[in-house]
């Protein structure tokens, strides 16, 4: 059922739309053509806010007749009188202020200032590019899409065993034919230059779409986070109460469509070591190349490594959330023990207060119970505090020509390190530089070692977990160099070891 818009609630999405307001500005032109230009020509989702910075400088130097435009829709005295360096600053300021919103400004893992644009200022660049590709419409892809559908509908809601039984029997039958063809003739059919092109373009479409929507689920746990801290700055609602209300937003989040067509989405690319998705963007590239179909493909290339960076900047944004909803449940046990101490300090006080008077106990101040061994439980006996790491040690022998692998890994159980985060690294490792080989040392490199050994060890360990294969060396070694204390560095020798994945 389609949901009737109402005037004042496209009132209220008019004004808080960030793109309609930036379509609205006098400086529309200059700063949408820059932004666009910026991300969208280059199949870039975010860019370090230094090559942000230096990109404007040079727009600006080529359109110095279009900046007053700029000038005029911000509240900046004597804007004029500044250099090109400090204007370009204010108007990246203003940009991802909180009242325009066009683009964001935050730390990626490696603290580096970056600069990526808003979901709102996505679906802009969807409208533009809808205007300047409207002389192409894919209406074959289009509907072939719409017909598969369907289809695959109608297979998958069909319970009925008999009808699923036709339904393969045709397939089957349908490729046996294919295949005799192919025999007979000696060839196969295939897509002519129109339909190849109609349906790059559809993909291009369906793949910018897909990462606005990613944006805007990453900004809907931004959302959650506003809501909670301002719930936590609120004297009116207890701890309790708070962490009801995160877990509640969270829970309708993840259970929510886009919740869960997101979760389906990073299980698949974020542990599918195959690669398909890179395997059969190449193989396409290559038949273009070979066959001189005059098309820019290249967003192919980067299309999985964008999914991908896109999605893990959700997963983050999702640990953020969970981090913020356990520091609440710290401070509601850090509430409640002020409150147990509270009840014990005043037993305390009752009991000194009637030994003092010197009362006496007799039994019918009791209850005995013969025969029956009381099953008593005192989890107050010791003090509530939070778990500090505790870390032990043990003596771990390598036997020479022995499994090598296996008893490093046995050091992993030692110590506490975020295995998820470094299963990340790996993954990331791989698609930033499109290889499936590679070593420690390289990995390490491009991911400092920052906790120790022990980081080390379980790089090893989910190496052999996550991975297809590890080969370590006979013959050759590797330098490994990690921080200790944060402020001294070490090297560590180790047989070289390579990764497949």
């Amino acid at each position: 059922m389609v949901a009737v818009l109402s005037p004042i609630k496209l009132g209220q999405i008019l004004n808080d739309e960030a793109g309609i307001r930036l379509l609205r500005a006098r400086s529309a032109p200059i700063v949408i053509s820059f932004l666009y230009n910026t991300f969208r020509k280059n199949n870039t989702q975010e860019i370090p806010y230094e090559v942000f910075r230096l990109a404007l400088e040079d727009f600006l130097t080529e359109h110095v007749s279009e900046e007053e435009t700029i000038e005029s829709d911000i509240d900046e005295e004597n804007i004029q009188l500044m250099d090109i360096a400090s204007r370009v600053k204010t108007y990246a300021e203003d940009w991802f202020s909180e009242e325009k919103r066009y683009i964001f400004r935050y730390y990626n893992q490696n603290k580096e200032e970056m600069i990526r644009p808003s979901p709102s200022l996505i679906r802009v660049f969807s409208y533009i590019d809808n205007i300047i590709e409207s002389d192409f419409i894919s209406t074959d892809s289009s509907f072939n899409f719409i017909l598969t559908q369907l289809r695959t509908l109608s297979e998958n809601m069909n319970k009925d065993p008999e009808s699923k039984i036709r339904e393969l029997k045709e397939k089957i039958k349908e490729l046996e034919t294919e295949i005799l063809e192919i025999e007979t003739t000696g060839k196969v059919k295939t897509y002519d230059n129109r339909r190849i092109i109609e349906y790059l373009t559809d993909l291009k479409r369906k793949s910018r779409d897909m990462l606005g929507e990613f944006s805007q689920v990453e900004e809907n746990f931004k959302e959650i986070m506003t809501q909670i801290a301002k719930k936590q700055a609120s004297e009116d609602i207890s701890k309790r109460m708070l962490l009801g209300y995160s877990l509640d937003l969270y829970r309708e989040l993840n259970n929510s469509p886009q919740g869960q067509s997101f979760n389906g989405f990073w299980g698949y690319i974020s542990t599918n070591s195959e690669d398909e998705i890179t395997a059969l963007s190449e193989e396409i590239i290559s038949t273009i190349i070979e066959n001189n179909i005059d098309y820019d493909a290249s967003f192919l290339l980067n299309l999985r490594s964008s999914l991908f960076a896109a999605g893990n900047r959700v997963v983050e944004k999702n640990h953020i959330l969970t981090d913020r909803m356990n520091r609440v449940m710290a401070q509601t046990n850090r509430t409640d023990r002020k409150g147990l101490d509270a009840l014990y300090a005043k037993i305390k006080s009752k009991n000194a207060e009637i030994l003092s008077n010197g009362s006496d106990f007799n039994d019918n101040n009791f209850i005995f119970i013969d025969d029956i061994k009381a099953s008593l439980s005192f989890p107050l006996s010791k003090p509530l505090r939070a778990e500090t790491e505790e870390r032990t040690t043990s003596t771990i022998l390598f036997e020479e020509k022995k499994d090598i692998l296996s008893q490093i890994r046995a050091l992993a159980s030692e110590f506490k390190v975020d295995e998820k985060k470094l299963r990340d690294n790996i993954f990331s490792f791989s698609q930033e530089n499109k290889i499936k080989t590679f070593t420690l040392k390289e990995l390490t490199d491009r991911y400092p070692i920052t906790k120790g050994l022990e980081e080390i060890v379980s790089y090893i360990s989910v190496f052999r977990d996550y991975c297809t294969s590890v080969d370590i060396s006979d013959t050759s070694t590797e330098e490994i160099k990690y921080l200790w204390n944060s402020d001294k560095y070490f090297c560590v020798t180790l047989p070289t070891i390579t990764i497949h994945i």
